[in-house]
């Protein structure tokens, strides 16, 4: 798993734990912070085992595409393939 990927996984967590303990003074259902624990390390868990860990790199993707860096380098990337084609009569 990418480092970046174990970030956001620690991250997440980390969150999680926070949201347990500040539940009760933020006069919220213990039910909710339980509930979405549950739901995020089951997703986690089926993403680890079922997909070897593509939804958190789907994930990450997606986050990094919003930044203009990232369009920028794709764009080159793919004129560099569309480059080669062209010089090797593809």
């Amino acid at each position: 798993m990418q480092q970046t990927a174990l970030n956001l996984i620690a991250i997440g967590i980390f969150g999680m734990t926070l949201s347990t303990l500040l539940a009760p003074m933020l006069n919220i259902s213990p039910a909710i912070p339980a509930l979405t624990t549950l739901g995020v390390l089951s997703l986690a868990t089926l993403d680890s085992f079922s997909f070897q860990g593509k939804g958190v790199t789907l994930l990450l993707d997606w986050l990094a595409g919003t930044r203009s860096e990232h369009r920028d380098r794709i764009v080159r990337h793919e004129a560099g393939h569309f480059l080669v084609a062209y010089f090797l009569g593809i």
